[in-house]
């Protein structure tokens, strides 16, 4: 059988299959995706992470929030990152209000 009429075969096959058969197909598919080796000189096209479900769920709200509320948070957290390794936090990570002195001539 040709290769094209093998994958046109999958893919009609695939139509007839519910929620769940699909799952475990894609499932199986990314498997063996991942299984093969990829040749160290190139770039690889498939990337995955995989986390648990409270990390996903805090993926999910994160990445529905608007641009300024995502750099507001990262700038919270490397902050907090930071603080507690003992390290500085960036200049660009501080906002100018922390950085200007107070208007009654101390510093925050």
């Amino acid at each position: 059988m040709e290769t094209s009429s093998r994958v046109l075969t999958v893919l009609a096959a695939l139509e007839e299959l519910g929620d769940e058969d699909l799952q475990a197909v894609s499932a199986r598919a990314l498997g063996l995706l991942l299984d093969r080796p990829v040749d160290p000189d190139i770039i690889p096209l498939l990337a995955v992470e995989v986390v648990g479900r409270e990390e996903s769920r805090m993926l999910a709200i994160y990445r529905a929030l608007a641009p300024l509320a995502r750099r507001r948070l990262r700038s919270h957290v490397w902050h907090l990152d930071a603080r507690a390794r003992g390290g500085l936090v960036p200049a660009g990570l501080i906002s100018r209000r922390a950085r200007e002195p107070d208007k009654r001539g101390r510093n925050p």
